[in-house]
């Protein structure tokens, strides 16, 4: 299935968690939005919209890097998917 839009994901930054933070996702055609949420850690980043849970859209996580004093934890970086 060809996906075409963006979505701001959460930068999961090198000593955090698995992060799980709602999402809005914008399709090109048609301008839909979806709502949905993101599950991502530094190796996986997958988005489940509420209205349509059977689908799962697979993306790149968002790296980032932190030092101890930097409190970065819900930033959003913008990605076509």
């Amino acid at each position: 299935m060809d996906v075409d839009g963006t979505v701001d994901l959460p930068i999961v930054y090198d000593n955090g968690d698995r992060t799980h933070l709602p999402v809005n996702v914008q399709c090109f055609s048609g301008r839909h939005k979806f709502d949905g949420w993101v599950k991502t850690n530094w190796d996986s980043c997958e988005i489940e919209l509420d209205e349509y849970p059977e689908i799962i859209i697979k993306a790149a996580p968002m790296r980032g890097y932190a030092s101890e004093i930097d409190d970065y934890d819900h930033d959003y970086y913008e990605w076509s998917i």
